[in-house]
């Protein structure tokens, strides 16, 4: 909605199947608007059997960069190629041929892998503001006069005893290695406090050396990787990998996702772990309804529905088919919370 003068026009638009954007904190703040935005997603992306929907098709081309990457690519392509040079003849010479992928790739595919994985993620803080740099250009000279006067040094040290400025054995022979020794060791206390802040920082950033080892694998082999920090009710914040086949997102131009609206990926879980992560969000005639299309869809023990168990330690139920396996579609939405409008005349 804007304003303009004393006229009013109501421009809120929706985009597809998608919920209004500009709706009201308490609409959003509902179950409805929520699931409207699921569903909107579901459509856009398709379904996993269908070969037409975005989905399939995208995990078919990371699942076939990752069979090129083990070396257990499809051959069919190579058959083809070899058998167009005599189509006709037929004589059955080229069936003879061993067709198995020499495994050239894995062998890249690890050097880069392990060629990131060598770097330090630390970075070596330096400042360049005018200020900053004074004050290196000062230490610099003084370390200059130094190294000049390091012969002149070692003598007074040796005669009286005294020390001026450094010992002698801590100063550089060069000026060349006074640069080196420079770069290494001094530091002003805008760099150290900025080396200090970006230290911690990625400590607090820090997840899993498995984690960050499949997520470079990934980056290598499909050229991109996945990382969701949870907020998981019984273990709080973890971070947990997410396979680029099953990820999914809004449209976007920038490679590092800046600009997307919404981003989820497609979950494997029991009902058993959606029940501990949803808790009583649903009741327990909601979870056998999503059991009994589970089992219609994977056709899983239909005898297991109707299966109970009462657990004295826990004081609860167990239902036969809380180890159904389900697809879950967890995802996050960007939406505006607040709206302010201006007043204009023409």
């Amino acid at each position: 909605m804007y304003k303009s003068g004393n006229s009013k026009k109501d421009i809120r638009l929706t985009s597809g199947n998608f919920p209004d954007p500009l709706a009201s904190s308490e609409e959003k703040g509902k179950n409805e608007y929520g699931l409207k935005y699921a569903k909107a997603i579901y459509k856009q992306w398709g379904k996993f059997e269908e070969e037409s929907s975005l989905y399939r098709k995208r995990y078919k081309i990371f699942e076939r960069n990752r069979d090129y990457a083990n070396g257990t690519q499809d051959t069919t392509i190579y058959r083809q190629l070899l058998n167009t040079y005599d189509p006709e003849s037929g004589d059955g010479s080229m069936m003879n041929l061993d067709f198995t992928p020499v495994p050239i790739l894995p062998k890249f595919v690890r050097i880069v892998v392990n060629k990131i994985l060598s770097q330090s993620p630390y970075p070596n803080i330096e400042a360049i503001d005018p200020l900053s740099s004074s004050e290196k250009d000062k230490q610099k000279k003084k370390m200059e006069m130094l190294v000049n006067a390091k012969q002149m040094i070692s003598q007074i040290k040796e005669k009286s005893g005294a020390v001026v400025g450094m010992e002698p054995e801590s100063i550089p022979d060069t000026l060349e290695e006074a640069e080196i020794f420079f770069g290494q060791n001094i530091k002003t206390s805008a760099e150290v406090a900025a080396q200090i802040a970006t230290n911690l920082t990625l400590e607090w950033s820090d997840f899993n050396d498995s984690i960050f080892r499949r997520n470079v694998n990934d980056i290598t082999t499909v050229g991109m990787a996945v990382v969701k920090r949870n907020n998981d009710p019984n273990y709080g914040i973890v971070t947990e990998y997410v396979d680029p086949s099953l990820f999914i997102h809004s449209y976007t131009e920038d490679p590092n996702f800046s600009d997307i609206t919404y981003a989820g990926h497609i979950k494997r879980m029991s009902i058993q772990e959606l029940k501990r992560i949803a808790g009583e969000h649903f009741s327990e005639e909601e979870y056998e309804e999503i059991a009994r299309s589970a089992q219609r869809t994977y056709n899983y023990e239909s005898d297991a529905l109707g299966k109970r168990q009462y657990d004295s330690n826990s004081n609860s139920v167990r239902y036969g088919y809380d180890e159904y396996m389900i697809d879950v579609l967890d995802f996050e939405f960007l939406s505006n919370d607040s709206i302010y409008f201006e007043e204009k005349s023409i």
